[in-house]
């Protein structure tokens, strides 16, 4: 499995799988469980009927990069295969509900749609300067981007637990590996390979760290302190002496922690441990120091 995640996903050898980072706002993220509904449900329709989406893909003709403009947004729900599919909705589960609760329903969803539109524009430049046969952009990595933006700016020390190499599992903030995770796809975009759609990726995160600030609420702070939020991507780890579990922090508020009973401050001491000597092992190979 490990092999195959590896050659469907180059050269982003990592899967983000927990960030345990509370709702504040909201209570529940209606909206993403909505948009992954919508994915996996045309993803089926497409399945099953071959050619009822024919024409909903967004592909840029030459200079003109509004060819269809209804394209821009349908293309945003279309995946070509099932471990497309499920990387994109395993990242708007994990990060959508968190820039959900910053922005609120609606706001999001507008949020969520308009990276996926920049996203489109992005690559349709790309396209535009590039000597070949046009090619046709599908799927919500535009969208997952933006998203990714918005965490970064809103919640880069969020713990997150990432496996590297789907093999090790690593606990770090969550700034960490998104700033890896877009560096990759610049490294990628500059170097001519056009087997994924990287401007697409990049244009959408681009996007929304410049659209973050006018969509979140006020009371929601850029680049919130590590004391906003659990000390794992698990809270179910931070209890009290007393075994109770911890309260989380107040309706909008940051707050000092309590400390962590004994034994949940050994388990984490141990998942940081193993976490940061996985990754030092991981980049060590994929520099070739060893």
């Amino acid at each position: 499995l490990a092999h195959e995640l590896l050659k469907h996903f180059p050269p982003m050898p990592f899967l983000f799988l927990r960030d345990g980072n509370p709702l504040r706002h909201i209570r529940k993220p209606y909206v993403t469980y909505g948009l992954i509904l919508a994915n996996v449900a045309i993803f089926a329709a497409m399945w099953m009927l071959p050619g009822l989406f024919d024409g909903f893909a967004y592909l840029p003709h030459g200079a003109s990069l509004l060819n269809d403009p209804v394209t821009l947004v349908t293309y945003q729900f279309m995946h070509g295969s099932m471990l497309h599919l499920l990387g994109n909705m395993l990242m708007l589960f994990i990060f959508g509900d968190n820039i959900e609760d910053s922005m609120g329903h609606l706001r999001y969803l507008l949020f969520y749609i308009l990276t996926g539109i920049f996203s489109a524009l992005a690559f349709g430049l790309s396209e535009a300067v590039r000597a070949g046969p046009p090619i046709a952009l599908i799927g919500a990595s535009g969208s997952i981007g933006g998203l990714l933006a918005a965490y970064l700016l809103l919640h880069p020390r969020a713990r997150v637990l990432v496996l590297v190499a789907f093999r090790f599992p690593v606990f770090a903030p969550a700034g960490i590996f998104i700033a890896i995770y877009v560096a990759l796809d610049f490294l990628m975009a500059f170097s001519g390979d056009h087997g994924i759609a990287w401007w697409a990726h990049i244009g959408g995160f681009l996007s929304g760290l410049v659209l973050v600030k006018a969509f979140k609420f006020r009371d929601v702070p850029l680049f919130a302190p590590a004391t906003h939020y659990p000390e794992t991507p698990f809270p179910e780890l931070e209890r009290e002496a007393d075994g109770r579990l911890r309260r989380l922090l107040p309706f909008g508020k940051i707050g000092e922690r309590k400390p962590l009973s004994r034994r949940a401050a050994i388990i984490v001491a141990m998942i940081k441990v193993v976490s940061y000597l996985s990754l030092l092992l991981y980049l060590m190979l994929v520099l070739e120091i060893i």
